[in-house]
């Protein structure tokens, strides 16, 4: 697979970044606080469930537009984790932002309604 954009540099990095990368995650060890892996776990299961629903909510809107019961389980829905979680630089009881992908066939107002209730619920 290409990739979408080419790196900006492939030397390595100059030899001072070393030491301040220690330097940096020192601090962090000091000054960071850690989420126990119980937590840790927790957001794996809690991301594992959005991921199920945001795919089972795809699969029904596009049903309901008409799409056969396969080509709806094809047509995907990705979820993507961004920000401080991403980074894994996040605190404990921090929000994990997320981007939800879905197929054309499903729309912004689809998105807003029925997502928005499957998610209350």
């Amino acid at each position: 697979m290409e990739a979408l954009l080419s790196p900006f540099e492939e030397t390595a990095p100059p030899a001072k970044y070393a030491s301040l990368e220690k330097s940096f995650s020192s601090y962090c060890n000091e000054h960071v606080p850690l989420e126990s892996p119980r937590e840790l776990r927790r957001r794996e299961e809690l991301l594992a469930e959005l991921k199920r629903v945001f795919k089972q909510w795809v699969r029904d809107v596009c049903v309901a537009k008409g799409l056969t019961s396969d080509l709806a389980n094809d047509a995907g829905g990705k979820v993507y984790t961004s920000g401080s979680y991403r980074l894994r630089v996040h605190e404990p009881g921090a929000d994990i932002d997320s981007v939800c992908v879905a197929p054309k066939h499903c729309t912004r107002e689809d998105f807003f309604s029925s997502l928005k209730e499957t998610l209350e619920q």
